[in-house]
């Protein structure tokens, strides 16, 4: 049986799928290999901020607080009212992936397409869409009216 809780949850989750499919292609496009080659190096240095921008300005439009530790750590944060007086329970995600080397990839590593139903790219499972897909659900229960018992940090 379900509840009229789980209900309105599901209803926010599948209202925010289109925009979280779209969110999830964008965050592959960006080239944010480490551990690569020196020219993967570099351009892990000119994107992972411009990542970082992109995903503050989505926390921030979903209402959260965002801060940056030295340009390789981000924490979105939502707050209980009571502030540091509420427990902490902290969620950590990457957005950084391995590099997809010289193999034959079938589609573009970094394109974020869709095919046959199926989302393609660095990052789709290890970690940049399921850090994604937490965000989404840090907006889903905002939107549907819970109030957290604790406060809740998503570390990037």
């Amino acid at each position: 049986m379900t509840s009229p809780f789980s209900s309105l949850l599901k209803s926010h989750l599948d209202r925010l799928a289109p925009e979280l499919l779209a969110d999830s292609q964008r965050i592959i496009q960006f080239k944010t290999v480490s551990g690569g080659s020196p020219e993967e190096e570099a351009t892990l240095k000119q994107e992972l901020p411009r990542c970082f921008e992109w995903l503050r300005t989505r926390a921030e439009a979903f209402g959260f607080e965002y801060r940056e530790f030295e340009g390789r750590v981000g924490e979105i944060a939502w707050n209980h009212p009571n502030g540091d007086g509420a427990p902490l329970v902290v969620v950590a995600g990457h957005i950084d992936v391995v590099t997809p080397g010289t193999g034959n990839w079938t589609h573009p590593a970094f394109g974020g397409e869709v095919h046959d139903g199926e989302l393609w790219g660095r990052g789709t499972q290890d970690d940049k869409v399921p850090t994604l897909q937490a965000l989404y659900a840090m907006r889903a229960l905002k939107e549907a009216g819970v109030q957290l018992p604790f406060n809740l940090r998503l570390v990037v």
